[in-house]
């Protein structure tokens, strides 16, 4: 008998799922055991079957259960997304452009939402920005006046809280759109939690509608997502743009994990998130004696230690972290991201904390920059709109041939997966060559990028 070729995925992460690490990366059940007998295995992988519900049908056992999220979650409605925080913002984007031919967004909004505005033909209109703690901060107080100027703009979508845990004004956001009878849209992908361990941050209490990425930070499995609006308005568009974007064969565990997320997530309630960030402060404490800095943001779930502030290379740490067991989510060459859910017990503190000492006991690498990421400082110039270059003709070019010419698709890298340059912007020689090069970029085409064609 022929035999089978190895599959190197399922290899890979059953290998990383009997090892004793610590997760302080997403999903939010963080693979405890007691987890995986809630949800046991491929025998909760249904399909749709008498007892068992219909995600498209908007009726039964799971519109019974999305009706129990919405109750949960003080919504008008909520919706079961399995695919992720993408298909609800397409859906949201859809609804927008229903109402108006643009949508202000800030440059840091993940690259669904460009997506989405490149198919629905929506021009964006940039929410200004600025920096704090290297990072980009969206400015809230500029949207009345885009609104003003802006008569098409259906109204805003804002990210909050973004990748590293900031989170913009929602209050002001929301006073001003409803001033001009405009819509709040907020892609809150890492902000599911929020209702339960912050509810004044949470997009719920402000927005028209917007997304929870469940699977980030509550215990539930990766793609589960809950779409919830407030506006009943929007309702009937929501719903449209869901059946326009879901999946027809959604995942049964991961639909019954989106549910289960939200309810644990009420059943401990802030007590639960409480213990969690104090065995974070008491990390927090004893690095500082290590001389670790750590940055905070509004949103607790995010540990952010400032790689160049505690005389350190990121790459190098990390690397170290995750030979000893210790896995973050992400760095982006300054910040190390440690992302916590309710889910994370002492042990998962105290093995990061016992090997940040042993690393400060080695000869460890030191920063060798100022802290500045690749291309943060990088100024975009614009040519020509963004809805003309994502339409025009294109050329796929190598990075030597891109230096001035304009981007007909949107660059950056991942994570934190939002555009360095978007389309209709201008190439800088250096850019193009770091995008090609980088392993975690998104936009290249096998090593080359999309411009737009010169006219002859």
């Amino acid at each position: 008998m022929r035999k089978m070729k190895r599959p190197l995925i399922l290899e890979a992460i059953k290998k990383y799922a009997y090892r004793d690490v610590a997760r302080f990366h997403m999903p939010g059940h963080k693979g405890l055991e007691e987890y995986a007998e809630i949800f046991h295995g491929a025998e909760t992988d249904i399909t749709e079957l008498s007892f068992s519900g219909n995600l498209s049908a908007g009726k039964g056992l799971i519109r019974d259960a999305e009706e129990q999220i919405a109750k949960t979650l003080g919504a008008y409605s909520s919706h079961i997304v399995t695919d992720g925080s993408t298909a609800a913002i397409f859906a949201m984007v859809y609804a927008a452009s229903l109402r108006g031919s643009k949508l202000i967004i800030p440059r840091i909004s993940h690259k669904s939402v460009y997506n989405a505005l490149k198919i629905f033909r929506m021009e964006p209109v940039f929410l200004p920005t600025y920096e704090k703690n290297g990072m980009i901060v969206q400015d809230v107080n500029s949207i009345g006046k885009l609104l003003n100027r802006e008569k098409k703009a259906a109204g805003v979508l804002l990210v909050s809280p973004d990748y590293y845990g900031n989170v913009p004004f929602l209050e002001i956001a929301a006073e001003e759109t409803r001033k001009k009878g405009k819509l709040l849209l907020v892609d809150s992908a890492h902000g599911g939690h929020l209702k339960f361990s912050a509810p004044h941050l949470y997009a719920g209490e402000f927005a028209d509608a917007w997304v929870d990425g469940v699977h980030k930070t509550l215990p539930s499995l990766t793609q589960a997502a809950v779409l919830s609006v407030n506006d009943e308005d929007l309702e009937e568009d929501i719903t449209e743009g869901l059946s326009l974007f879901r999946t027809t064969s959604p995942s049964y565990p991961i639909m019954a994990s989106a549910e289960f997320g939200v309810l644990f997530a009420e059943w401990v309630n802030i007590d639960g998130f409480r213990r969690v960030f104090d065995l974070a402060d008491k990390l927090l404490e004893g690095a500082a004696g290590r001389k670790y800095v750590f940055v905070k943001t509004a949103d607790r779930c995010k540990l952010l230690l400032d790689c160049p502030a505690s005389g350190l290379d990121a790459e190098a740490l990390v690397k170290y972290l995750e030979k000893r067991g210790v896995y973050a989510e992400f760095s982006d060459g300054r910040y190390v991201v440690f992302m916590l859910s309710v889910l994370n017990v002492k042990e998962d503190f105290d093995k990061l904390r016992k090997t940040l000492i042993a690393y400060r006991r080695t000869k460890f690498k030191k920063a060798d920059n100022d802290g500045k990421r690749p291309f943060s400082d990088f100024t975009p110039v614009r040519a020509v709109t963004y809805t003309e270059a994502v339409n025009a003709p294109y050329d796929l070019v190598e990075a030597i041939n891109a230096g001035g010419r304009i981007a007909a698709d949107n660059f950056g890298f991942f994570p934190p997966c939002y555009p360095v340059i978007t389309a209709g912007e201008v190439f800088t020689e250096e850019l193009a060559e770091a995008l090609v090069k980088a392993d975690n970029s998104f936009g290249v085409r096998d090593k080359r990028l999309k411009v737009v064609r010169e006219r002859l």
